[in-house]
């Protein structure tokens, strides 16, 4: 622990007394170390000393100013004022608090930041949190730094793959437990595990990048092909005439904007598909607040805050994406030719069906895990998220079609 103040105590005793002074006082400077907030002492000799008497100079390291507020309470033989006890003719001269500015270690240089001026103590500026390093030595340190600040690809992302994929609810409770890291933060976790799925789903052979009736479809092993849509009067016959559209109140506004919607989606049903699975992030960002509200509920009285049980779900749709960003890299494999590809094309419809059986586990055991309550009431609650997981699911994609259909 270090210091933040030093009380300095200078006493003077006559000549005579100084060996005997001497003594008592290095016993009573022990004992003053006992004193929760004392850190460290140390007694110096003082030159300046008036004729026929000796000085001492006492250096008490504290916690905090307010230490020295409490040994006179703490302590009844504390010299606070008048004499030392036992010594006729030894006063107290002066006492003081100095308040720790700066520390320095003997023998190391020093460095100032550059951006605030305070002395480096370390990687950071303490004051102002600036890299001790900040010159750019090369183009790939650059790009190392850029790469750095945006995924944070060191070690610590793969000491926390492998508890997220094979050890549920470990990584959240180490996370409220404080032990943090060694381990990828959850949220930064989340983005990038995400951010892979998002960029490598519209190349896996299984997705349907079309809508409806028409646009391009995909079928695994199979080459894209492209299907007529409706024609213009089918559309407007089925739009202006055949939908019919009861909003109450608000029918003037909202009836001509689902109109023209309905338009579009018909006329380009394959660009109202793309355009939804790019707005499946935004929908993610949107539901995990909903279920984790449920959860909330789940545990109302438990202590637990809102933010813990968002937590947990970040780190169980974590994995949730990971494993199926390993299903769907088999699943691109499956276009080799040969019998490579039809061997990760059988490996990646098993790890579908895996991911299937083992996700509800995963998530009962996080529970456990995370909440510790016993088999019994881990199981209702589980029944209980479950359902109101598949209703939020739903009713975020009811407002994921009506967003992607009107904001084209």
């Amino acid at each position: 622990m270090n210091a933040s103040a030093v009380l300095v105590l200078r006493l003077e005793v006559p000549v005579a007394d100084v060996a005997r002074f001497d003594t008592w006082l290095r016993d009573h400077v022990a004992d003053v170390l006992q004193t929760p907030g004392v850190l460290s002492a140390s007694v110096h000799d003082d030159a300046d000393a008036a004729p026929e008497m000796a000085r001492r100079a006492v250096h008490y390291s504290l916690q905090d100013t307010g230490v020295a507020a409490t040994l006179s309470a703490a302590r009844p033989d504390w010299p606070e004022a008048g004499a030392p006890p036992g010594f006729a003719g030894a006063l107290v001269l002066d006492r003081e608090i100095l308040r720790l500015r700066e520390d320095f270690a003997g023998g190391a240089p020093t460095e100032n930041c550059l951006n605030c001026g305070e002395v480096l103590s370390g990687q950071h500026c303490a004051h102002c949190g600036q890299r001790a390093r900040v010159r750019v030595l090369s183009l790939w340190g650059l790009l190392r730094d850029v790469a750095g600040d945006l995924l944070n690809w060191d070690a610590r992302l793969w000491r926390t793959l492998r508890p997220l994929a094979f050890t549920p609810g470990f990584l959240t409770r180490e996370y409220l437990l404080g032990r943090r890291s060694a381990y990828t933060p959850p949220f930064r976790m989340y983005l990038i595990l995400s951010l892979l799925f998002f960029v490598l789903a519209p190349l896996d052979g299984d997705v349907v990048l079309g809508f409806g009736s028409g646009g391009a479809v995909r079928e695994a092993g199979a080459p894209i092909s492209v299907q007529t849509g409706p024609s213009a009067d089918d559309v407007k016959e089925t739009c202006d005439k055949d939908l019919r559209i009861n909003v109450g109140p608000f029918a003037e506004a909202w009836e001509p904007r689902l109109r023209q919607a309905c338009h579009r989606v018909l006329s380009d049903p394959g660009g109202f598909g793309t355009a939804m699975l790019d707005n499946i992030p935004r929908m993610m960002f949107v539901f995990l607040p909903l279920v984790a509200l449920i959860m909330h509920l789940l545990y109302v009285g438990s202590g637990r805050f809102y933010v813990e049980h968002l937590l947990f779900f970040v780190h169980f749709h974590g994995a949730f994406f990971l494993g199926a960003l390993c299903v769907m890299l088999l699943g691109l494999g499956e276009r080799i030719p040969g019998l490579v590809g039809a061997a990760l094309g059988w490996l990646a419809g098993a790890g579908t069906a895996a991911l299937v059986i083992y996700l509800p586990y995963y998530l009962y055991r996080s529970m456990r895990r995370v909440y510790g309550q016993d088999r019994g009431w881990t199981l209702l609650k589980l029944s209980l998220l479950v359902s109101g997981y598949v209703i939020c699911l739903g009713l975020t994609v009811i407002a994921l079609l009506l967003f992607t259909a009107l904001e084209r």
